[in-house]
C-alpha cells in the first residue's frame, strides 16, 4: 500500500503516521463490495472464494495483532508497508535538503489561490440596493 496526500503542493504525508489499520475492519469493508457485487470483483470467482482469499491476503498483509481484544476496542495498527514508505520518503526529503534542493513552487498541483465568498443572499426586493451606480426609481435625475 502507498500512501500519498498532496494538498496544493503541500505534501500532508506527516498526518499519515497517525494512519492506522483495523484488519476485521478492511475484511468487513471488502466482504461488502464482494456481497454488493462490485464491479472490481465481477467475474472473479463467488463470493465464497472471494471471501477466502481476501481474508488471506488481509491476513498476510496486516497481521491482526489484536485478537484477543473485542473489535470495538481495537485501535489497529500503522502498516509495516506504510511505515517504511514514510521513512523513506522521510529520508529522501532530508538528503535533497542536504543537498540544497527546494520545493518548486512551480510543481504545485493547483495554481489558483482560495477566494474570498460572495455577498451573502438577500431579499430580492432589495438586491440592488447596494448596487452601484445607484438610480432614482422615480426616473428623475439624482444632482451629483
Amino acid at each position: 500500500m502507498r500512501v500519498h496526500l498532496n494538498v496544493a503542493g503541500q505534501d500532508l504525508g506527516k498526518h499519515l503516521k497517525g494512519l492506522k489499520v483495523r484488519p476485521f475492519v478492511l475484511l468487513k469493508l471488502l466482504e461488502v463490495l464482494i456481497d454488493s457485487n462490485h464491479e472490481v470483483f465481477r467475474g472473479k470467482g463467488s463470493p465464497q472464494e472471494l471471501k477466502a482469499r481476501m481474508r488471506q491476503l488481509v491476513q498476510q498483509e496486516y497481521p491482526e495483532t489484536e485478537e484477543g481484544i473485542p473489535e470495538e476496542d481495537r485501535v489497529g495498527a500503522i502498516p509495516l508497508s506504510l511505515l517504511q514508505a514514510m521513512r523513506e520518503r522521510e529520508e529522501d526529503k532530508r538528503r535533497q535538503e542536504e543537498e540544497g534542493a527546494t520545493w518548486n513552487k512551480r510543481l504545485k498541483l493547483f495554481q489558483t489561490k482560495n477566494s474570498t465568498p460572495g455577498e451573502k443572499s438577500t431579499c430580492i426586493t432589495h438586491c440592488l440596493d447596494t448596487v452601484r451606480p445607484h438610480g432614482d426609481v422615480s426616473g428623475q435625475e439624482q444632482p451629483v
